[in-house]
């Protein structure tokens, strides 16, 4: 019972230190179910890839990265736009409900037409093609998809409930029906059910708390062109973040093949699992951003707050994943994997820049900046995509992890620049003094696992290091932490 009431003080004491209370709640919501949602996706991971192996994986993952530029087209831009609008004005839901619904269901009919008859022309075989495909027809799902209001009006925890839910039958699902190579196919076409289950849970959660009025739904395109029109400086910007996110694993297909694909692919995508902290976190602070847009007091705090955290956030995850990374792939993976260890290691160092990027950079989003937003990841995909062509084909897997950190760093240093005339902050405090607490974790850990003990009890040394300099560098969130231990806990609303 006290024990109880030690976690509900500090939980309390943290929240008040957060931007916002509610910033605070939907941020422990999202994260405690992205984190059982990641969990899940690891495991199916190493269950898919220890019976698929390198070759299937790498098929998968070439023709999921060759997707991903299609269904920015579909979704995402106009997602954000419609987000911010409704967060502002949530008299506007009905309108954009029907407008996305009706704008989304024509761009992903175009797009399954354009992979359906353009896929035999990538090359790869019928194989390939119908993987495409596949992948394709998952962006029939995303009109029916209403997650993006429930997080304009704040409400999301009963979703991230349902979404863990839903991981954990979905990973039942996996190890039921996904035996061997062979059924590689239906390894991708079986999460779509589970999809399709959670926009049917978003959609009647909006209707039923009233988020939006059904009879103000009208399936017109009326006010399509100024949504598309605003919204094309944030899907321009996806595309360039895809361009150095996925062009790597796609000229690692043409030039080494399936295999070493599948050793990268995994390494990569092992270095994005701790990244739903920052995009919880991002999703938790957008309604709050983007309504302090014309308040640069409360605009300069909130976002100093956001930035402060995704750096304390992502410094600690690099350090620690560059000090023990290799031992974590072999333990997960095993030995068929083993070349993917380094990889990883060194991937790990692009977490610091890519929570950095998120943290300096979505508020240009949130203060309708999107076309500065869009100029640091276009520098960032230029960089990455002229370093693929020399780089990728002379060093393979090892060039593609140089070009990946080294555009994300361009984009730091672009995201700078953008925020000199957009409420700036002296961001250079925050983060030499996190990456030097964090360089000494990282150095410690590495060494101790080496020469002194197991890798698990090193990270947890470097660990350690992380959470001594949050304490001394971070005091506010210190002192309201412990201060709140010793109060009566605060009731915290629920949704």
């Amino acid at each position: 019972m006290g024990q109880q009431k030690t976690v509900a003080n500090l939980r309390a004491g943290i929240v008040a230190a957060l931007p916002g209370g509610m910033v605070a709640r939907n941020f422990f919501s999202l994260s405690a179910a992205a984190l059982v949602e990641r969990s899940v996706t690891l495991f199916g991971g190493i269950y898919a890839r220890n019976v698929l192996q390198p070759e299937a994986i790498g098929k998968i993952g070439w023709t999921s990265a060759m997707v991903a530029y299609v269904s920015l087209l579909v979704g995402p831009g106009l997602i954000v736009i419609a987000k911010r609008d409704v967060a502002r004005d949530p008299k506007q839901a009905a309108h954009y409900v029907s407008l996305l619904f009706m704008i989304q269901m024509i761009l992903s009919v175009s797009a399954l037409a354009v992979v359906w008859l353009g896929g035999g022309f990538v090359g790869g075989g019928r194989e390939i093609s119908l993987l495409l495909v596949l992948h394709t027809i998952g962006l029939l799902l995303l009109p029916f998809d209403l997650t993006w209001l429930l997080h304009a009006h704040e409400r999301m925890a009963r979703l991230a409930v349902a979404g863990v839910v839903l991981q954990v039958l979905q990973l039942g699902a996996l190890f039921a029906l996904i035996h061997g190579p062979e059924q590689i196919f239906l390894y991708v076409w079986f999460p779509y059910p589970f999809r399709l289950a959670l926009n049917a849970f978003t959609v009647w959660y909006a209707l039923h708390h009233g988020l939006f009025d059904w009879r103000g739904v009208r399936f017109k395109l009326d006010g399509a062109r100024r949504l598309l029109r605003v919204s094309l400086p944030v899907v321009l910007s996806q595309v360039a973040i895809l361009l150095y996110y996925n062009s790597d694993v796609i000229f690692l297909g043409f030039s080494h093949g399936n295999a070493v694909v599948g050793l990268y692919s995994t390494a990569y995508s092992m270095m994005l699992v701790p990244v739903f902290l920052i995009l919880s976190l991002s999703n938790a602070a957008f309604p709050a951003v983007a309504r302090s847009f014309h308040d640069t007091g409360q605009a300069q705090q909130t976002s100093e707050k956001f930035l402060r955290l995704a750096i304390w956030l992502g410094f600690p995850l690099a350090a620690l994943g560059w000090a023990v990374g290799r031992h974590l792939i072999a333990l997960l993976f095993g030995p068929g994997f083993s070349a993917s260890g380094p990889l990883f290691e060194w991937l790990s160092l692009n977490l610091a820049l890519i929570f950095f990027n998120v943290g300096y950079v979505m508020p240009l989003n949130a203060w309708q900046h999107e076309s500065l937003a869009f100029r640091c990841t276009l520098a960032g995909a230029l960089t990455n995509l002229g370093l693929n062509f020399w780089l990728i084909p002379k060093y393979g897997a090892k060039g593609a992890v140089v070009t990946t950190v080294l555009a994300e760093a361009v984009v730091l240093v672009a995201a700078v620049v953008a925020r000199r005339g957009v409420h700036p902050l002296p961001w250079h405090k925050w983060f030499l003094r996190t990456a030097a607490v964090c360089c000494l974790a990282a150095f410690a850990a590495r060494l101790a696992a080496e020469t002194l003990m197991p890798w698990w009890c090193a990270a947890a040394l470097g660990g350690g290091v992380c959470v001594a300099g949050f304490m001394l560098l971070e005091q506010d969130y210190t002192r309201a932490a412990i201060a709140a231990v010793w109060q009566r806990p605060r009731a915290v609303p629920t949704q």
